[in-house]
């Protein structure tokens, strides 16, 4: 950056020349504001914790079938599946279906 100061200068240049990347903390501040304004609710692989009764739900949920019909399809109970839903959630660190669907469409769970 332009406002950097000298000893900003010599600790990037100290930096790249052995090898290393560098970010001024004003670019980094502002990557990661970026980041986690446009990061997924959730990091990535998280529905990896989830049984296979877990994924198989949340793929349902995320496709907006209601819980009475994921509980004939999965044969289970409603107050189940909306047990599923919270642990699903929780999991996932998520608030909502609208979510979880913007999670399962990001990591190629669900397609439009």
């Amino acid at each position: 950056m332009k406002s950097a100061s000298g000893r900003e200068l010599i600790q990037a240049l100290r930096a790249v020349a052995s090898g290393k990347n560098y970010l001024s903390p004003e670019v980094t501040g502002a990557v990661m504001t970026l980041w986690e304004e446009s990061a997924p609710i959730a990091e990535l692989s998280a529905h990896g914790t989830l049984g296979q009764t877990g994924k198989g739900g949340m793929k349902l949920i995320a496709e907006g079938h209601r819980s009475a019909k994921i509980a004939s399809q999965m044969g289970i109970t409603v107050a189940t599946v909306e047990a599923h839903r919270r642990n699903i959630l929780r999991k996932l660190k998520l608030h909502s279906a609208a979510d979880l669907t913007r999670y399962a469409l990001r990591h190629g769970m669900i397609t439009l």
